[in-house]
């Protein structure tokens, strides 16, 4: 087997050991989506007060796929858990895949814009017994789990938005973190426009308000 140098004159590699190094990098690069998704399940991006495209964007950019192994991919991110899929939504797949949610929306449809066989967690149409499509039956509400999702998103807001205040409030006191921040100042209560103003422009006092709201958070069960 012939062996290939270096133009810069490294260690020569031969034809089968450069098709074995390649495809294990196309497996690696092909399958970054799943990467980014568990960055966001993990709460990566919001953790440094970012969305999940930001937060992708800063370390290099998506890598682009081919369309059929994106629609493979689209396919198995809103597919429910029961059937072997991540069961998000098709805009929290957009963020994972970097592309739109209308995108998303025809890689999970058939060719004739159709539903797929492997339907959208969150879409308006079920596959009956006999193969029939049919309207999606409404969720059961559960107003405590709905009360405590509410509860769990705002903590994660609020958190994006800590996240980026500690920057002004170490400005000006010196703290490193959020838990040197959160020792010194009490809960309090906070509204709208002072997250607003901590996150517009250098407010001390509108950043500290939003350290106590987070601790208000975290109290509760």
């Amino acid at each position: 087997m012939a062996r290939v140098r270096s133009r810069r004159g490294g260690h020569p590699v031969n034809r089968d050991d450069a098709e074995e190094w390649t495809a294990a990098l196309g497996q690696s690069m092909t399958g970054g989506w799943r990467l980014v998704l568990l960055a966001q399940r993990m709460g990566v991006p919001a953790a440094l007060g970012m969305s999940t495209q930001e937060w992708v964007r800063s370390i290099g950019g998506y890598v682009r796929v081919e369309i059929d192994e994106r629609r493979e991919a689209a396919r198995e991110l809103v597919a429910p858990v029961d059937q072997g899929g991540e069961g998000l939504s098709q805009r929290e797949a957009a963020a994972v895949l970097g592309v739109g949610q209308a995108t998303v929306q025809r890689d999970v449809s058939d060719p004739d814009g159709s539903p797929a066989v492997v339907p959208d967690a969150h879409a308006d149409t079920r596959i009956d017994p006999d193969g029939s499509r049919l309207p999606r039956r409404p969720p059961v509400i559960d107003p405590e789990r709905e009360r405590a999702d509410a509860e769990r998103q705002a903590r994660s807001d609020l958190y994006t938005g800590i996240c980026r205040a500690v920057q002004t409030v170490g400005a000006y006191g010196g703290y490193a973190d959020i838990d040197a921040l959160m020792a010194e100042f009490g809960p309090d209560e906070l509204d709208p426009p002072q997250i607003a103003r901590a996150l517009a422009r250098d407010n001390l006092t509108a950043a500290r308000h939003l350290i106590d709201e987070l601790m208000v958070w975290q109290a509760l069960p």
